[in-house]
């Protein structure tokens, strides 16, 4: 069955069972606006056609022939095969942030957590549990679904033969789900990946050292990770190349899989699919416009047009319109996408020298929890008249509380800190100590009222800060007998 990305945080649906047509068309927006659907490969059963005027979308996801879409306004529609009532849907139930498609169900999760289900329960894959409640995104394979909850855990039902339903215990923290045919995947706040259920085809098999992942999508047998850098990693079955990822592609920005192919939004806007094409689902029409979001049904491709500057899978046109960013100076590009933070300064020996030992490319020293090392991230405006600048670390000690503090100058190559580099140097500032979870954490906290600018003293535009996050590792294994630990560095230069 194959999936597609159609919850607001990125994860990954699934869909689909192989029918015998050979008919496939494109539907090509005419206008080609942001926000408009396109649609492309089999239609036999009308899964390609958009419906007229269908206009200001944020998400599409793909089933076995039918495919849903989900509008800036929360309204869901649906077309394409109905033979079980899958794209017939329920009226008044208010408005929605996500969607979801198996092979023959759907999925709606509304505004208030709650999710809706429609379409094909003979495994009781359209039937929530009852205390079903504070859903933050949801998933669709063949015949189960997966929730992922506002602290972060995971409940599945439906289907669970190959124990696809059977959420591992111990799985964590997660900020993303996957479903495929028969099986599940979930990326954690650590930014590694676990998958349970049918492993026939190696799909549940996570590779050796993956990560950091920032996204996930589960095909029928396969699955694909989307790395913090753009790279691009798929397992699992490979008959038709679906898991082969093309040599030369582009860093990704969103990924999806389907049946036998998979999709991948690159940078800029473009799409590559690749693996079966029988039926033109990895024939790309002529002219496509930029597109931020993708889906791949059984023998369909499905992607919404617009720009996405922060490369967080919406349309910048979806991050406004529902405060998931801000616009202050109101010329229609989120405040993030105007902010430049470059990480510098890496404990592994990559771009600088450095006496730790080696970690993951990009990142700070190894640490007891995660011989990759830490990484310090950083989005929002970082503008002196008004600053929603955040930094963010991933790969700490799961209870280990951060230091973040800010530097005037970069430290000189070769002069130790510890067992780092000490990247921000010159007249340092601390900022404030966070506690972190499972890993991960971010500073200034919110609803504090803080900001970097005031805590750290910036005195004017024009000026670059150096940030970095120091944290105590409970064990000495990567570290010496002081215990503590160092991310990668980040550079912001501030706006007017």
């Amino acid at each position: 069955m194959p999936p597609s990305p159609c919850s607001r945080a990125g994860s990954r649906l699934l869909h689909a069972l192989a029918v015998s047509f050979l008919c496939f068309s494109a539907s090509i927006a005419r206008s080609q606006a942001p926000g408009d659907v396109v649609a492309w490969g089999d239609n036999t059963y009308g899964q390609t056609t958009v419906p007229a005027g269908l206009a200001n979308q944020a998400r599409v996801c793909a089933g076995a022939g039918h495919t849903l879409s989900l509008g800036l306004d929360g309204v869901v529609v649906a077309w394409g095969r109905n033979n079980y009532g899958q794209a017939t849907v329920p009226a008044g139930q208010g408005a929605c942030t996500a969607i979801a498609a198996g092979a023959f169900h759907s999925l709606a999760l509304r505004a208030d957590g709650t999710v809706s289900a429609w379409g094909r329960n003979n495994y009781n894959q359209a039937t929530p549990p009852v205390d079903l409640a504070g859903v933050a995104q949801i998933a669709a394979g063949g015949y189960h679904n997966l929730v992922l909850l506002s602290d972060g855990s995971v409940r599945a039902f439906g289907y669970d033969f190959y124990g696809q339903s059977s959420v591992p215990a111990g799985l964590g923290a997660c900020i993303a789900i996957a479903a495929g045919n028969y099986h599940s995947v979930a990326l954690r706040l650590d930014g590694t990946v676990q998958a349970w259920g049918q492993n026939t085809y190696g799909q549940c098999t996570v590779p050796a050292g993956l990560g950091p992942v920032r996204a996930i999508a589960a095909g029928r047998d396969h699955t694909l990770a989307l790395l913090q850098d753009g790279g691009v990693v798929a397992w699992g079955r490979n008959q038709s190349g679906q898991a082969t990822i093309p040599v030369g592609l582009p860093p990704g920005t969103a990924l999806a899989g389907g049946y036998y192919h998979s999709a991948v939004i690159v940078q800029g806007g473009g799409v590559w699919a690749f693996g079966a094409n029988d039926r033109g689902q990895c024939t790309l029409p002529s002219p496509l416009a930029p597109c931020v979001v993708v889906a791949a049904g059984e023998h369909h491709t499905v992607v919404v047009l617009g720009v996405d500057c922060n490369n967080n899978g919406l349309p910048d046109a979806e991050d406004i319109a529902t405060g998931s960013s801000e616009d202050h100076d109101a010329d229609a590009v989120p405040d993030e996408c105007q902010t430049i933070v470059v990480p510098f300064c890496f404990g592994d020996g990559t771009g600088t020298a450095c006496p730790c030992q080696a970690g993951a490319p990009g990142r700070g020293c190894p640490n007891n929890a995660n011989p990759q090392g830490a990484l310090l991230l950083g989005g929002g405006l970082a503008r002196v008249t008004f600053d929603n600048l955040r930094l963010w670390t991933t790969g700490a000690p799961p209870n280990a509380s951060a230091l973040y503090f800010q530097g005037n100058a970069p430290q000189a190559l070769g002069t130790l800190f510890g067992d780092g580099l000490r990247c921000a140097a010159g007249s340092v500032r601390r900022l404030g100590i966070v506690q972190s979870v499972a890993g991960a954490s971010s500073w200034p906290p919110a609803g504090s009222g803080l900001s970097v600018s005031s805590q750290g003293g910036v005195p004017a535009a024009g000026a670059t800060r150096h940030y970095q996050a120091w944290y105590r590792d409970p064990a000495p294994t990567f570290c010496t007998d002081s215990r503590f630990n160092l991310t990668n560095g980040a550079s912001v230069t501030w706006l007017p």
